[in-house]
């Protein structure tokens, strides 16, 4: 029973990769899209965003900022500078 519940833990997290592999693919792709078919970047930007955080970790939200954003937008976020969290 307890191999279940291993199975079952990695299960999810397989499936918490994916969801985040899939919406950076999401938003990175429509970047790339003519601009016809192109929707607002900072529209779909959101839409990844709420989607991670409804999976309640706050580091896989952390994991698009890093993929999606410019090096140095990124280094401007509070959050994304560990030594920063580490006195939190």
């Amino acid at each position: 029973r307890a191999w279940w519940y291993a199975q079952d833990k990695r299960k999810k997290e397989v499936q918490v990769k994916l969801i985040l592999s899939a919406q950076i693919r999401r938003y990175l792709s429509n970047l790339t899209k003519d601009a016809s078919k192109r929707k607002p970047p900072l529209e779909v930007f959101r839409s990844c965003e709420q989607r991670i955080g409804k999976l309640g970790d706050p580091l896989l939200l952390q994991q698009f900022y890093a993929a999606v954003l410019p090096p140095e937008t990124y280094a401007q976020l509070p959050e994304s500078d560990p030594k920063r969290n580490a006195h939190a």
